[in-house]
């Protein structure tokens, strides 16, 4: 045991945090030398890469780590002044990992294959999965970037060492009993408090940082979207920090004197940005810190993270009062003003908007709207379960309240729905699902008034169709799930039984019919609202029973896709798979005269941005860069006309008066 870490031990400390790396790896590493290329290789893509000092707590061995997002794609070993190069069996393989690389070794030898090694990094680096990027991975790296100079880290993944498996229990047992007492005094009963109480603490903050002042920080790092991990973050880092001001009491300068030596050995490398040397103060102060990823918040996230925040402000002094910050997408700061976040949550940022998905948008306007809006009552404010997971979603409604989903202009479309035998996707009852979000209920709030009033359909629709009259349709003006009228047009019915509306056959979600110079018009209408596809995928046995069925149509030389521009046994999947067959449907319906004319009428946000990128396979990859290039490409020029699409946001636009005023306050984020 080397003799840092046994004056430690034969100190009689409980704990020890040293990750103090020897002075051979340090000098291997330092400007100018060979492996020095690992830091910079990080320091080319800061948004995702990061380079941390690694030290064994009980053994002699140093090393250290470069990260891409949460994933190790390399270690750098050195023990005894011989070293070796590790990394998991996924990048060896990705990367072209040499095997001699993983065999101690002295630095000329490790030096001269160093350009072989950053090939590499370079190679595992472009096949690194998106799970391991995406989310907490980039908040995880830019709290450590170079442009981040409100803080200089100290380490990452901060976990505290103890003596023995028996006094780490009785501990952490102690600081973990504080923490859910605290919470437990509040007396609070909803799901989602309640559900607090079962979640576990662990010993490893993301991060210890000092800040301009010499405070240290112990942070707690969550991605935008990751509401349950927001709402728990203050009792997990004040759980960290009151770990760490243990230690720090207990060990006292030794202890400061450590961190000091960390910092230190991080600067030589250049990875301690920002002008002047920072350092801790004495006395010490440990500030816990829940730092959040760009992005949007949802917004009922801040009413609950302030209530946990406030139960846990009464625990014994220790670590000064939690801190909550946001990060930007380039890895500034920027710190959120608790007082507030009970009564409102905090404005959302360009930044914030820009850098969320469609769907975040979404999600966050629907609570927004769940929260606010005079046309539920309270116990519809709740969070509700969805499908068959026994999980709570702030962006459902509670069962019982699964009807309020429609708005009050279309709370007659549950009637209209059972008269024609139409299902509901998801229903609950007779009714429609309690998601927020679904892109049918949307299509119905949107639509539904256009049943009973063809002037309303007349004057949304007529600018881009030569209506003169529009004709009743399914005994309504307009119609949903519409899939043929009865008529089988695609082979997709059981013997004996009848298609079913809205499930197990095409059906478009809404349909109109009219009259126009060339004779009798019909419309197959598809919404979409959050939908993205990346990847989707049809299982094989699915395929096998259906591959058969669309072919013939799909390579007729007289049909609407022209078969040379995706192969048909790719398109089996979401959305082509979805639009080949309505436009296939929608070609049937004109083949058998019962229209002079067919078209598929595509509704959607055009700023779901995830939503045009959905091309899952190579062979669409080669045909386009949008869902809607290749689309273009698909169609015949013949059958250019029969297909049109348009941004569902014209419905939340006041001028046009197409919705209630209901409707634009819920969906006016589009």
């Amino acid at each position: 045991m080397p003799e840092t870490i046994r004056k430690w031990w034969t100190a009689g400390f409980a704990m020890h945090f040293d990750r103090v790396v020897s002075e051979e790896l340090l000098d291997a590493l330092r400007p100018g030398r060979q492996l020095h290329g690992a830091v910079t290789w990080c320091k080319q893509d800061p948004a995702l890469r990061d380079f941390q000092l690694r030290k064994e707590p009980k053994g002699p061995a140093s090393w250290a780590t470069l990260y891409v997002g949460l994933t190790s794609l390399l270690d750098i070993y050195e023990r005894g002044g011989r070293f070796r190069l590790e990394a998991h069996g996924t990048h060896k393989e990705a990367g072209g990992f040499d095997p001699a690389w993983s065999s101690w070794q002295c630095l000329e030898v490790l030096n001269a294959a160093w350009p072989k090694v950053i090939s590499y990094l370079d190679r595992a680096a472009l096949k690194v999965q998106p799970r391991w990027t995406d989310s907490e991975g980039r908040v995880h790296a830019l709290l450590s970037t170079s442009a981040n100079t409100e803080v200089s880290v100290i380490n990452r993944e901060a976990s505290i060492s103890f003596c023995n498996q028996p006094k780490k229990t009785e501990l952490c047992d102690g600081w973990t009993t504080s923490v859910i007492a605290a919470l437990e005094a509040r007396g609070r009963t909803e799901p989602w408090w309640i559900s607090q109480m079962a979640k576990t603490l662990g010993t490893s903050p993301d991060f210890l940082a000092v800040d301009a002042s010499g405070r240290l920080l112990v942070i707690e790092t969550k991605p935008a979207k990751a509401s349950a991990g927001i709402i728990w973050g203050p009792a997990q880092v004040i759980f960290y920090a009151t770990m760490y001001s243990a230690w720090l009491a207990e060990a006292g300068e030794s202890a400061t004197n450590n961190l000091e030596q960390q910092l230190a050995q991080r600067r030589e490398l250049g990875l301690v940005p920002g002008e002047g040397e920072r350092h801790l103060t004495c006395p010490l102060d440990v500030v816990p810190v829940l730092a959040l990823g760009p992005g949007m918040v949802s917004p009922e996230v801040w009413g609950r993270l302030a209530a946990v925040a406030e139960s846990l402000s009464s625990l014994p002094a220790g670590p000064a009062p939690l801190e909550i910050w946001r990060l930007s997408t380039d890895g500034r700061l920027r710190v959120v003003d608790q007082a507030t976040m009970a009564m409102s949550y905090p404005a959302n940022t360009h930044d914030d908007v820009s850098t969320s998905t469609f769907e975040d948008r979404a999600r966050a306007a629907a609570v927004a709207w769940k929260l606010t809006s005079p046309d539920l009552p309270e116990e519809a404010r709740a969070d509700g379960p969805y499908g068959r997971s026994s999980s709570l979603y702030p962006f459902c409604l509670p069962t019982a309240c699964a009807h309020l989903n429609l708005l009050p202009p279309a709370s007659a479309a549950v009637g209209f729905f059972v008269d024609r035998g139409i299902q509901w996707h998801r229903s609950i009852g007779a009714g429609p699902t309690n998601h927020l979000v679904s892109s049918q209920v949307q299509c119905v709030n949107a639509l539904f008034a256009m049943t009973t009033d063809p002037a309303l359909l007349q004057r949304a629709f007529g600018e881009h169709f030569d209506i003169s009259e529009v004709l009743e349709l399914d005994n309504a003006f307009l119609t949903f799930e519409y899939n043929g009228g009865g008529t089988d047009f695609l082979g997709e019915g059981r013997a004996g039984k009848p298609l079913t509306r809205g499930a197990n056959s095409t059906s478009t979600d809404a349909a109109f019919a009219f009259r126009s110079a060339i004779g009798t018009e019909l419309v197959l209408v598809e919404w979409k609202y959050t939908e993205k596809y990346l990847g989707s995928r049809l299982s094989e046995d699915r395929k096998g029973v259906r591959e058969h069925r669309y072919a013939a149509w799909y390579a007729s030389h007289d049909g609407p896709l022209d078969p040379s521009v995706v192969p048909y046994d790719t398109i089996f999947v979401e959305p082509l798979y979805q639009l080949v067959r309505q436009q296939l449907l929608a070609w049937r319906i004109e083949q058998a005269g019962l229209y002079d004319r067919v078209r598929v009428l595509h509704i959607s946000p055009f700023t779901n941005r995830e939503y045009g990128e959905s091309l899952d396979r190579h062979e669409h990859r080669l045909a386009g860069e949008t869902v809607w290039d290749v689309w273009t490409r698909m169609l015949r020029d013949s059958q250019r006309d029969r297909f049109l699409s348009l941004d569902s946001s014209r419905f939340t636009d006041p001028t046009r008066d197409l919705t209630s005023a209901a409707y634009r306050d819920r969906y006016g984020h589009i």
